[in-house]
């Protein structure tokens, strides 16, 4: 029986190159690998740490994590070594949730990068005219008769594209994570809609699911607001 649910090398490596090798920490983003002297090898100065620890005992960790996604790509966060032993030296200050934002954030700013925008996300932008959005904790949902089509029509909308969203949603959401337990490996986006609308059902969670995916993709959530209220 192992002690530790590590990432693979494939794991550490897709996270690497997810963020170009940078550090995901927002105050440093310092590149983690450059040449060596020796033509043939290369420096690295950056670690795939866990966001819940990979053991009992270890920063933020949560027992509510199955072995599995403790290994996975979504629990990992690419750190230069200092602020790997930065977020494992202070768990209070550096939560699994500001983690997340980190690796989400970090991986936007790559993308930009790479379309020609190396500002990235944290760039001011143009003023835009406001939009009026719909507010999900205002919406009410009869716990006896709630709008299960309608919310099987937008969750399908919203994830159809990248499923594997909904699974990390749950996953980084307290929530929602005891759900992803039940979450089969060969599950497709209709079987993960099937159990996570079965436990809203059982823990009446239905304004918490809205929240979490408007938050995910509002223009979304704004379209299909009518048929959730009708």
């Amino acid at each position: 029986m192992r002690d530790r649910d590590d990432f693979s090398a494939e794991v550490k490596d897709k996270l690497a190159r997810r963020v170009g090798f940078h550090c995901s920490n927002p105050t440093c983003q310092k590149i983690t690998s450059g040449p060596q002297i020796d033509p043939a090898k290369a420096i690295n100065l950056g670690i795939a740490a866990h966001i819940t620890a990979a053991a009992p005992g270890g920063p933020r960790y949560d027992a509510n994590v199955a072995p599995e996604q403790r290994a996975a790509i979504d629990n990992g966060i690419w750190l230069c070594w200092n602020c790997s032993h930065l977020i494992d030296s202070d768990v209070l200050r550096y939560p699994a949730n500001l983690l997340w934002q980190w690796k989400k954030d970090a991986e936007a700013r790559a993308l930009a990068e790479l379309e020609g925008n190396p500002s990235g996300p944290d760039a001011p932008t143009a003023a835009k005219p406001q939009t009026l959005h719909v507010d999900p904790t205002t919406i009410y949902i009869n716990p006896d008769n709630p709008p299960v089509a309608a919310i099987r029509e937008l969750l399908e909308a919203v994830f159809f594209n990248a499923p594997d969203d909904l699974h990390r949603l749950c996953l980084q959401d307290k929530l929602f994570r005891p759900v992803v337990k039940q979450f089969g490996s060969n599950y497709g986006l209709d079987d993960m809609i099937d159990n996570l609308i079965s436990y809203c059902f059982q823990y009446i969670l239905w304004n918490d699911l809205l929240t979490m995916v408007a938050d995910k993709n509002q223009a979304q959530f704004d379209r299909f607001a009518p048929k959730l209220q009708a």
